[in-house]
């Protein structure tokens, strides 16, 4: 039989008797105490163990959960005190940063490498899920200095890859009927559902789709595949929203860019918190609302309880949902991190606490902890006179190259460009009636 201890993990004036095993992972840890105490909000409090006369003894991670079992062993002990104390602003703010710039000369292998090591040091331990772009530097980067970590490739990207294999193909509507069946092969939550779509996607597609496929790894860009949770994140947007925020900011001096793109997170981040004290519900409104719409659509279906924890949701076709261990057949709550519709209809119907099955992270307690931190102001008034000339860094002296400089930016490969019609020919195209060449009667 598996050897067992006891957890006595106290919080205020209440205590809980958890048992674990050694099989035991410490965000398997946190996740039962969250939903012992609602009240709690993930990364803002620690656990402090105690074991014979080793006191305040921190448990942070998979590496300190097996010291504490292994010294329970040594001394014997069945029971471990476990103290579950909550951070203080002052602390949370020494453990987090909240925005980070990486800064690197060119965008090559060594400058990324330097990056993640950079972010490695800010970040926890436990399993990270990256999405980015197939750059050379991130494939090789990231197995190295995260190794428990997912990389999940940007289906945008991905998608733009596929465009420009195809070129020369029948038309725009065949590509993009082929680009679509990728799609359904991305989001493809079972092996079963993936192997269908794959299947549909090489008879369309053919042999340049088929082998541009097969050259990635399903496991980085699958969802059948993918080995950590994506919570529903396919594509790396938040990053290119981020980029087209900041884009006039980019024309500036480096001194300026930078002081412009502080005010800009500073009003955002006050924004913010003062939109968080108008949520009244526990679960933030988006995600509020995809629980109301799964519990629209569950109402038709039947369920029956195989256990405590485990149900059997006769939908077409029928799932098993283990609420213990927060799975379904389906797979969608495992890639999500966020109950799915047969989930949601077995809680519902059986009258169970749909909080108690939700991510912290999905919790309006940890909206406002995202964004209670400030950004100071920095007042130019008392500061240090500087001469003019070294208030603004001017780029380096070079020699302009011949011609008319570029004003427009270099699109990405794949980047669709709307067209226009000319008023003068009246066809489609890149031009307009003052740079109209066509002979028209």
């Amino acid at each position: 039989m598996e050897p067992s201890i006891l957890l006595l993990c106290k919080y205020g004036s209440f205590t809980v008797v958890l048992t674990v095993t050694r099989d035991f992972r410490f965000d398997d840890l946190v996740q039962s105490i969250c939903k012992k105490w609602q009240d709690l909000v993930l990364q803002r409090f620690q656990l402090l163990y105690a074991v014979s006369d080793h006191h305040n003894c921190h448990l942070d991670n998979d590496d300190d959960f097996a010291n504490m079992f292994a010294l329970a062993g040594a001394y014997g002990v069945s029971c471990v005190d476990v103290g579950v104390e909550v951070l203080s602003s002052s602390s949370v703010e020494s453990r987090l940063f909240p925005v980070a710039f990486g800064v690197v000369d060119s965008e090559d292998d060594e400058n990324w490498l330097w990056f993640l090591r950079k972010l490695s040091g800010i970040l926890s331990p436990r399993p990270i899920t990256f999405i980015t772009d197939r750059h050379s530097g991130l494939l090789k980067g990231i197995p190295e200095v995260f190794p428990n970590g997912h990389h999940a490739y940007c289906l945008q990207h991905l998608k733009n890859n596929l465009r420009d294999k195809l070129t020369g193909q029948l038309s725009n509507g065949f590509r993009e009927q082929v680009i679509s069946l990728f799609s359904n092969c991305a989001y493809a939550p079972t092996l079963l559902d993936f192997e269908e779509a794959i299947q549909e996607l090489y008879t369309v597609g053919g042999a340049k789709a088929k082998n541009f496929v097969e050259s990635l790894p399903r496991e980085n860009w699958a969802n059948a595949y993918f080995q950590g949770k994506r919570y529903g994140e396919m594509c790396s947007n938040a990053a290119e929203s981020f980029n087209k925020w900041i884009l006039e900011a980019c024309h500036l001096p480096i001194l300026s860019a930078i002081d412009k793109i502080r005010i800009q997170l500073m009003t955002q981040m006050c924004d913010r918190r003062q939109k968080s004290t108008k949520m009244n519900g526990i679960v933030c409104p988006e995600m509020d609302a995809r629980l109301v719409e799964a519990f629209s659509k569950g109402k038709v279906w039947t369920v029956a309880q195989s256990s405590e924890e485990v149900f059997e949701v006769f939908s077409l076709p029928t799932v098993v949902v283990d609420l213990q261990n927060q799975r379904c057949t389906c797979s969608r709550w495992q890639i999500n991190s966020f109950p799915c519709m047969h989930a949601i209809t077995a809680i519902q119907k059986f009258g169970k606490q749909v909080t108690n099955y939700l991510d912290p992270f999905y919790f309006v307690d940890a909206y406002r902890f995202s964004y209670e931190l400030s950004i100071n102001p920095i007042p130019t008034l008392g500061a240090p006179n500087v001469l003019k000339e070294f208030r603004i860094i001017l780029p380096p002296k070079t020699r302009r190259p011949r011609g008319r400089p570029k004003i427009q930016r270099i699109r990405s490969r794949g980047e669709k460009v709307r067209q226009m019609r000319c008023s003068r020919c009246k066809k489609l195209g890149k031009h307009n009636r003052k740079s109209c060449k066509e002979a028209v009667d």
